[in-house]
C-alpha cells in the first residue's frame, strides 16, 4: 500500500469526530505506508468537538457494557490518551417510577443525600422525589473530549496523514464505484473512501445520489448548557462526581473550570448547517437546579450539539450496497465518544472484509451493520426524539 502516484490516495476519510480520528489512527498503525487524506470539515459545534464526554461502562445490555468496559480500560492505560481521562465516579438519581432506561452498574451502592452533598461539595440537598434513590458508581469518569481528539489527530499527522480543514461537498461516483471526493472545485481521488461525518453524512450521501435504507438515520441536535464557575465555586466542587438524572447530567470540567449540563431532549433537524445556538435550555436548567439547587436562577451559556442517531444506537460500520470502495463509519448516537480508543479497529476489519477473532468484537461488528435484529437491546433509547 502506498506508492509514487500522489494523484490517488489509498484512503480518503471525511469527518473530524471521534470515529474519523480513531479510524485514521488505526489505518496508519495497520498500514504505515498508506497515503491518507483526511478532511475534517470546518464545523465548530459537532458531537466530538464538545469539551467533555462521559466515559462509562454501565449499560443495560451486557455486550455493550463489556465493550465499553474494554474502552474504559484503554482510556486508563493508553500512553497517548490516559492523561485526558478522569475517573470521577457518578451519582445517579433513579426514580422507581421512571419509564426511562437508567444505567445502573452491578456494583452500584446507594448513598444518602447528605453523603452526596459531602462528595460533591454542595451546600443544599438535591431536590429528590420520594420515589428517587441515589446510586454511586466509582468506575465512571469523563474525558477532555476535544483535547483528546486533537491529540489523536496530531499523532496521525505525525505518522504522515494529510489533514485538511475543508468540507467535502459530494462523493465522486463512476460506474458504481466511489473514486474520490469533491472539495470546492477540486476532485481528490482515492482507492477507498470512508465517511465519518456524523450529522452531515446524510447530506453528503444525498448530494452524491447515494441511497441508504429509509429512516435508518435521524439527524438530530440537543441543547447543551455551560455554567462558568467562580474560583471559590470551583474549589468547592473540584472533586465532585458526575450527577445524573433521568433527564440529563451535570459534569464538572477541571480543565475549563465550568459545569456542563446536558439533557436527553433531542430534536430532529433537517441539516446541522441550519442550527442556531439559540436553543431552549430550560430542561438543562431544571437538571442543574434539581441536583445543585444552589445554582438556581444562574445565567447559563448555551450551544447546540448535532449528532446522527441510528437504529439501536450502534454506529454504522459497513459498506454501501451498489457502491464499491465506499464505507460508512458514523452514527455515534450521543454515546460513542468513549470508543475513540478502539472503534477504528472495527473500521480496519471492515476495510479488510474480515471478522474479528475476538467473540465480543465480532458481536459488536455484527451490530454495526445495516441489518439489525429487533432482539438487540437499544443502547441509549432516551435520546431518540419522540
Amino acid at each position: 500500500m502506498g506508492g509514487s502516484n500522489t494523484n490517488e490516495f489509498d484512503f480518503i476519510i471525511v469527518g473530524g469526530g471521534c470515529i474519523a480520528a480513531s479510524t485514521v489512527y488505526a489505518i496508519k498503525k495497520k498500514w504505515p505506508a498508506a497515503q491518507v487524506s483526511w478532511y475534517t470539515g470546518v464545523h465548530e459545534h459537532t458531537a466530538s468537538n464538545d469539551f467533555l464526554k462521559i466515559i462509562r461502562d454501565a449499560y443495560p445490555d451486557k455486550i455493550m457494557a463489556e465493550w465499553a468496559h474494554r474502552a474504559m480500560q484503554l482510556w486508563a492505560s493508553d500512553d497517548l490518551l490516559s492523561k485526558y481521562f478522569h475517573r470521577t465516579a457518578w451519582i445517579q438519581a433513579i426514580d422507581k417510577k421512571t419509564t426511562k432506561t437508567m444505567s445502573k452498574g452491578q456494583k452500584d451502592k446507594t448513598v444518602m443525600a447528605k453523603e452526596m452533598m459531602e462528595q460533591v461539595g454542595s451546600t443544599i440537598e438535591p431536590s429528590l422525589a420520594s420515589t428517587e434513590e441515589l446510586y454511586f458508581n466509582p468506575n465512571v469518569g469523563y474525558a477532555d473530549s476535544d483535547v483528546a481528539v486533537r491529540a489523536i489527530s496530531d499523532k496521525a499527522v505525525e505518522l504522515g496523514v494529510q489533514r485538511h480543514k475543508s468540507n467535502v461537498t459530494r462523493l465522486v461516483i463512476e460506474a458504481g464505484k466511489c473514486v474520490g471526493v469533491e472539495v470546492g472545485d477540486a476532485v481528490l481521488r482515492g482507492k477507498t473512501t470512508i465517511i465519518s461525518a456524523g450529522a452531515w453524512t446524510p447530506g453528503i450521501l444525498e448530494k452524491s445520489n447515494i441511497a441508504v435504507p429509509p429512516e435508518f438515520f435521524q439527524v438530530t441536535a440537543v441543547g447543551v448548557a455551560v455554567l462558568k464557575l467562580s474560583d471559590s465555586e470551583f474549589d468547592s466542587l473540584k472533586s465532585m462526581p458526575i450527577l445524573v438524572t433521568k433527564d440529563g447530567e451535570v459534569m464538572l470540567s477541571e480543565l475549563h473550570r465550568v459545569l456542563k449540563i446536558t439533557t436527553t431532549d433531542t430534536f430532529r433537524i433537517a441539516s446541522p448547517d441550519d442550527l442556531s445556538d439559540e436553543v431552549d435550555i430550560t430542561p438543562n436548567q431544571q437538571v442543574l437546579e434539581k441536583m445543585l439547587p444552589q445554582f438556581r436562577g444562574r445565567e447559563l451559556k448555551r450551544f447546540c450539539c448535532p449528532d446522527l442517531i441510528t437504529p439501536k444506537q450502534y454506529p454504522i460500520i459497513d459498506r454501501v450496497d451498489g457502491i464499491s470502495n465506499l464505507i460508512l463509519a458514523t452514527g455515534g448516537s450521543y454515546h460513542s465518544y468513549k470508543f475513540l480508543v478502539n472503534i477504528g479497529n472495527l473500521v480496519v476489519l471492515c476495510i479488510c472484509g474480515e471478522e474479528s477473532n475476538d467473540p465480543l468484537e465480532r458481536t459488536i461488528q455484527a451490530r454495526c451493520r445495516w441489518q439489525r435484529s429487533d432482539d438487540i437491546t437499544s443502547v441509549h433509547p432516551n435520546i431518540v426524539p419522540i
